[in-house]
């Protein structure tokens, strides 16, 4: 799902724009006057900046439904199953915290620059789900294989990973790993 164009985030747009083009992208509509009124408030009165708005509506019931029913959310990763992604995944505690500005925050709680790495600014402060089919570090087969590494070494595991010609070498260590 597409949320957004990368300057939307950090760009002149005014404060109804912005929130209709949170609701087109998110939502698949545009806002109803009670949700436009709730919104442009918080946003004027700083009680919710940009990213806690996406944030907002993306941990809504609206949004989460939407996602369920989307028949793109239930695709099979490519070279494994969802299944089995799954199964490697609910290995690991879930991140359960607040996304962190200027980082992305992966489903295990590993922090990624947005300044490192291209296309991701319009994601900073956002916590992602289960990586499936994918998400911008990798296919869900990625995941796992490193995932499964992490298991079979038991009690630690640093992954460290550069990429050509796209930034520096970024490593991490993933919580609880």
């Amino acid at each position: 799902m597409k949320l957004l164009r990368r300057t939307k985030i950090h760009g002149d747009l005014d404060d109804r724009t912005f929130i209709v083009d949170i609701y087109r992208g998110i939502l698949g509509r545009d806002p109803d006057e009670v949700g436009m009124q709730h919104f442009s408030n918080l946003l004027k009165n700083h009680s919710l900046d940009r990213v806690g708005l996406i944030q907002t509506i993306l941990s809504s019931s609206e949004s989460k439904d939407r996602i369920a029913n989307d028949p793109r959310q239930r695709c099979e990763p490519a070279g494994c199953l969802r299944s089995e992604a799954e199964g490697v995944f609910v290995n690991f505690q879930r991140h359960q915290g607040p996304g962190r500005s200027g980082f992305v925050t992966n489903f295990l709680g590993g922090l990624t620059d947005v300044r490192f790495v291209a296309g991701t600014k319009s994601l900073s402060g956002v916590v992602e789900g289960y990586p499936i089919p994918g998400n911008f570090h990798g296919d869900a087969l990625e995941w796992v294989g490193t995932l499964q590494a992490v298991l079979a070494a038991n009690s630690s595991f640093t992954n460290a990973r550069a990429w050509c010609r796209v930034g520096p070498m970024v490593c991490y260590r993933i919580p609880g790993c």
